[in-house]
């Protein structure tokens, strides 16, 4: 492990302040990203290794409406701290468990930036660290069937979790592409003709249809991780575990399944049917999976697409963002999936 880094006095002070609240006190720290939340691996001798999390948010809880654009607010960050709490002390999973900051037992706490009673700060965050390393290519069968068993035991436990205050976490349902709000139904009309638009609205329907039919039960929605990319996934003496719930919600639990399948697909595309059989049999070792799933899968592909399709319209309107766009060939390449693949009947 390299040394650590050397921060900025200001950072550095920050941080100290941060783990001295956790009793680190001469902990090394290590910048794994940076952002409107940095993340530091922290080793302590005589604790171990711990992941430490300093989101930029409001000092108090306003609510998903005070958090600023694209950042979760305070209360949805403590329902998903809460949900990693239950999963580690009521599962042998390995998740990032929080760590309580002094003795009220908070799972978050607050560093201002300086002694003006206006100054703002950062909320940190303390979780264990998961052991293990990410995987790509190198993926064996017995790393894919592991990690489908690893993905049911979550969803085994969002089954019989009850949320505190489900109103707190994110929703990944239908809402999370087509509600009104969404880019695609403000700004889509200047990309797309209107015979082009009814695609969406056919999907629109079509993808309400089918969440109605896969239900809304605690079988089939409940907690999910939202985003199992192959970074977020390390594997330690034939086990796998999961990092970074900051996206985590409630949503259906194929979501979960049709984001894994998708980057699969990707990254193995010669082994992807191989591959794709020994994370579903993994999976199916913890629970069943629900009738009709492969159709369903595809409904959640649509979602992905037409939520990409939003984040595109937002990149391209924005002045700060835009040099992220990737243009129209993205928008059509949308919208010719849908076609072809999700209202083909």
């Amino acid at each position: 492990m390299p040394a650590p880094a050397a921060f900025p006095s200001t950072v550095t002070t920050q941080i100290e302040t941060a783990l001295e609240l956790y009793g680190l006190r001469g902990a090394r720290t290590w910048p794994l990203r940076q952002g409107f939340v940095r993340v530091f691996r922290v080793t302590h001798p005589a604790r171990g290794e711990f992941c430490l999390r300093m989101y930029d948010l409001p000092a108090e809880d306003t609510g998903p409406s005070g958090a600023p654009p694209g950042r979760p607010s305070l209360g949805q960050l403590r329902a998903q701290l809460r949900w990693l709490s239950a999963l580690a002390r009521e599962t042998d999973l390995p998740v990032p468990e929080p760590v309580p900051a002094g003795e009220d037992g908070a799972l978050t706490s607050y560093v201002p930036f300086g002694e003006e009673p206006k100054a703002p700060g950062r909320h940190c965050v303390l979780l264990r660290w998961v052991p293990g390393r990410s995987k790509r290519e190198e993926l064996s069968q017995a790393d894919l069937s592991a990690l489908g068993s690893y993905v049911g035991g979550l969803h085994n436990h969002a089954d019989r979790y009850a949320p505190p205050d489900p109103s707190a976490l994110p929703r990944w349902d239908w809402g999370w592409p087509f509600e009104e709000a969404a880019p695609l139904w403000s700004e889509g009309g200047r990309h797309y003709s209107a015979e082009e638009m009814a695609v969406f609205e056919a999907a629109a329907r079509r993808v309400r249809g089918d969440l109605r039919e896969l239900g809304y039960g605690s079988d089939a929605f409940g907690p999910i991780h939202r985003d199992l990319h192959l970074g977020n996934v390390v594997f330690d003496g034939g086990r796998a575990g999961a990092i970074d719930f900051d996206k985590s919600g409630l949503g259906h639990y194929l979501l979960d399944l049709a984001v894994l399948l998708n980057v699969l697909r990707i990254r193995l595309p010669e082994r992807f049917e191989g591959a794709r059989r020994a994370l579903l049999e993994g999976y199916e070792r913890e629970r069943p999976l629900p009738a009709g799933y492969r159709g369903h899968l595809m409904t959640f592909h649509a979602m992905r697409h037409v939520a990409r399709v939003n984040r595109e319209l937002r990149a391209m309107g924005s002045q700060n963002n835009r040099h992220r766009a990737r243009g129209p060939h993205l928008l059509r390449d949308r919208l010719d999936w849908l076609r072809r693949h999700y209202l083909k009947d």
